[in-house]
Formats: structure tokens, sequence, C-alpha cells
């Protein structure tokens, strides 16, 4: 949090000239989004244009690969724990309202904060998510709490699909509001608008998170969209190596029949023939026919000429120009690297190693916390004020939501954190640092204005040389020996 700045301090200096004139103050240049009719076209692939972007992203979420890697992404992106924290130097007050927008957390309707988190990273997936703030005045009635303050009813998620586009100030720099369409919705006459209308939703009444917006984009950019290409070309080596399987496995028919049947000067009865072999050709090769029946006659009078009609599979043979396996394995890698998951593979071929998974994972951690921060400042920015102004709480510092951490330290590396900031006395033993211990080990807190009992607090040093006092004759110095103590050798004592 930013800390709290002493304004006295930032006075103007006596003496000093008057104010200019700023022309800065105002707005002079554009962002250069491109726009027209409500329609955005930043998107130089239109294919990742809307609402052709919805198809595309459709399309792609139908390939394992991507599928799993993105899984991982919301995964570990709705596992963290959210809380509010008051300003820096938080007046009673201040904390007392930061508790209250924490319940407003856990008091909405048939909604949980985890399955809105859960809701609103589809923004992963289309580059974008409008989310709708829905207020409720608390009683009895609809909260848990009776106390007549403004609260959330829900936060609810308007789908992509129907986002048909975006209403902008006259000189295109402020973004005013989002049209809704109803009509590519099944049974959309239930709703209170006739199917063929459409809904203005005002920016004020709806967060819009947005995934690496450039150009100030509404409709953000999908972090599928650079795994695309690798993800066309696997398709088409998919279906030509399932082709090729296909015919290597059933062969390829080939019927034998007299020329005269293909002359374009062929009787009735010729052509007939040929057409029922085109049919019995096409049977064959869809698996509606199992066998065939053919005449046995033979060219020549004595029966020992060549049979008229005749049939036979051509299976290939020998190795093919090309490894379709490994060519799928590489496009496989080049999505996942787009992504930055790419650790996914990490096993499956026989390589890696604890070091590398390590790396790998430090850079998923990171690329998940950097869209934990995009999620959280939206948060931040687009729903704490209102729940202030509507509660007629005149702050200039609000609380703000902090999502927890991605992931959790394991037993043992917390155990030999706590004993080396213990060891040499980094760390205050406060109620707060004890409560984060109790909760990595499963302990119930206890209140943070419970005093520590200082008979249970170790000692501020581990003494780990302490023991070289008895049998050494430097006291506590780097020698180590039968007499001495062992534990130095210990790397974790070290301070």
């Amino acid at each position: 949090m930013a800390r709290k700045l002493k304004e006295s301090l930032l006075q103007p200096d006596e003496g000093a000239p008057g104010v200019p004139r700023i022309a800065g103050f105002s707005e002079a240049g554009y962002t250069g989004l491109k726009f027209t009719a409500k329609q955005i076209l930043e998107e130089r692939d239109k294919r990742f244009r809307m609402p052709k972007r919805i198809e595309t992203i459709d399309e792609m979420l139908s390939e394992p690969v991507i599928s799993a890697a993105l899984e991982m992404y919301k995964m570990l992106m709705a596992r963290p724990e959210w809380t509010i924290e008051p300003p820096v130097g938080a007046s009673a007050t201040q904390k007392e309202r930061a508790k209250f927008i924490q319940s407003c957390l856990d008091d909405m309707d048939d909604q949980t904060w985890f399955s809105f988190v859960q809701s609103a990273l589809s923004y992963l997936d289309y580059g974008f998510c409008v989310v709708e703030k829905v207020f409720k005045r608390r009683t009895k009635k609809n909260s848990k709490h009776s106390d007549g303050l403004v609260g959330i009813s829900k936060l609810a998620v308007r789908s992509q699909s129907t986002i048909s586009g975006w209403l902008f100030s006259d000189d295109g720099r402020e973004l005013l509001g989002v049209e809704q369409s109803l009509k590519n919705i099944v049974y959309a006459d239930r709703f209170s608008n006739a199917i063929a209308s459409t809904i203005e939703i005002p920016r004020e009444k709806f967060m819009l998170f947005r995934s690496s917006p450039k150009n100030d984009n509404p409709e953000g950019t999908p972090i599928l969209k650079s795994a695309y290409v690798p993800f066309r070309y696997k398709r088409a080596v998919e279906e030509a190596q399932a082709i090729g399987v296909t015919r290597d496995l059933a062969g390829i028919l080939v019927m034998k029949a007299p020329a005269d049947v293909f002359s374009p000067n062929a009787s009735a009865e010729q052509k007939a023939s040929f057409e029922e072999l085109k049919r019995v050709l096409r049977n064959v090769s869809t698996g509606e026919q199992q066998g065939l029946l053919l005449p046995s006659t033979t060219q020549g009078d004595n029966g020992q000429g060549k049979e008229h009609y005749s049939a036979e599979l051509l299976s290939s043979s020998g190795a093919r120009a090309f490894d379709t396996q490994a060519i799928i394995q590489q496009l496989q890698t080049q999505m996942l690297i787009s992504m930055f998951a790419d650790m996914l593979q990490l096993g499956n071929n026989g390589q890696g190693s604890f070091s590398l998974a390590d790396g790998k994972l430090g850079m998923v951690e990171a690329s998940v916390s950097y869209k934990l921060r995009e999620l959280s400042e939206v948060i931040n920015q687009q729903l704490i004020p209102d729940l202030y102004r509507f509660n007629g709480w005149d702050d200039k510092e609000y609380c703000k939501a902090v999502p927890g951490v991605v992931s959790e330290m394991s037993a043992d590396e917390f155990g030999k954190l706590i004993q080396r900031v213990s060891a040499v006395g980094a760390v205050e033993m406060d109620r707060r640092f004890l409560n984060k211990i109790r909760e990595h080990i499963g302990i119930d807190t206890l209140a943070e204005d419970v005093e520590p009992r200082e008979e249970y607090m170790p000692q501020a040093t581990s003494r780990s040389g302490d023991g070289m006092a008895s049998g050494l004759n430097s006291g506590t110095g780097d020698a180590t020996g039968g007499s001495g103590d062992s534990s130095t050798n210990n790397a974790d004592n070290a301070a």
C-alpha cells in the first residue's frame, strides 16, 4: 500500500511565484484505439475481432493442451483467500469500515466470492469480462446483517457472446457504457426486453476486467491469441496423420474393369456397370459394405487370360518422410510456451529436473501474480469506492481487496524460514506473526489483542555454538569436535 503523505510538508514555498497556467491539466491526445459504430477494430486478425472472437476461442478451448494450461491458471488464481486491508496508519473508523467491506464479500445473494472470481476469470479466455454490480440495503430479509448499510447483492457476469457494442463519448476518450443483445439467447422472450432489443449498461454499473489491454481496448487481449498459429498447424497435422493412419490400416481399394466401361461411348449397360462400381467403392470406403462380388470371366477363350474385373487393397510400406508425432509435440510446446505453461510437459518425455521445475514454477507464479493484480486493481478501483460512496463515507483513502499468496511454502521450507528469522531476531514475536504460524500449521488463530506468552517464546538466537565452550579452547569458535557442539554443522542454523 502507498505510504501516507504529510500534506504539511508539500505546501508551496514562501515567496515562490504563483502557480502558472498548465495546459497539461486537460487531455490533448488520443489513445489511438480503432473503433467505429460501437465496434472495436483494433485487432488486425479478423478471427479475433468480436463477435468472431467467441467462435475462435471456443474452438481453441476444445484443444486438450490449451484447456489444461488455461485451467491451471484459473485454479491458481481462484485458490488464494481474499482479505480486505485498511489503509496504512488507519484509524479505528477506517478499520471498522474495512471489516464491513469484508462482510459484504460473504453476504451476497446466492453467490460466493469464490464463485464470482471463478466466473470473472473468463476474461482470460476472451480478453475481457463485464460484471454488473448490483447493490442492496442490508436488512433482515436479504442479509446476514440488519445494519441498514448498502452492501453487495450480486456481481453478475454478462456473457461475452451477448456484448454487441461499446458506447464511447463524442471525442472517443471515455467509455460510457456497453451494449448487450439478447437476440442470440435461446428463449430470450422470457426476459423483459424484446428479443431484437438491446440493453445499455452504463459504465458506472459494471466492472470491466481486461487481459493486457492495448490502447485502452475494452476488449483486452485473450491469453490464447499467441497460441493460435501453432494450434492451427497442429490441427492440420493431426488431420493429415489421422487420414494417413486410416489409409494404412484399412488400405485403399483398387478395382479394375475393362477399358470399354470407362469409354465415353460406352453402352447403357456398360455405363450402368461403371456407376455400380463407383457406388461399391464409396460403400467400402465408408464401411457400409463388407465385401465384393465380381464376375470371374477372363480374357480369351481358354480361361487362362486376365480377369475382366478384379479388386485389391493397396497399403503403404516403408517409413514416412516426416515424423508427424514429433511435429505435433513441437507445436504443443509452442502453445504452452506462449502461455508460460510449458512446465506441464516436464516429465512427459522422460526429461526434467527439480531445479528446472522450480524455475518453470517460478515463471508460472509470476504470471499468475501479474494476472491477480489485474483482477484486484479493478475491484479496488471500480467496486470498493462505490460502497464507500453509497454509505456516505467521504474517506480520502479506501481499504483494498488483497489476494493471498499464489502457492504456500511447504512445511519444511516454512519451518526453516521461521527458524532462521527467529535465530537472528529479525522479526518481532507479536500476535500477528504468531497467528501466521498457526494458520500455516492448521491451528486456530487467537485474537490480535491477546498478548504472546513470554514463557513459551524461544531465545533470540539459536546458540548453536555454545556447546563449544566445553572442551574447546576457542569457546564459541569455528572448530568442532567430539566434545564440542556438532549442531554447528547444520547449515540451517547459520545466521
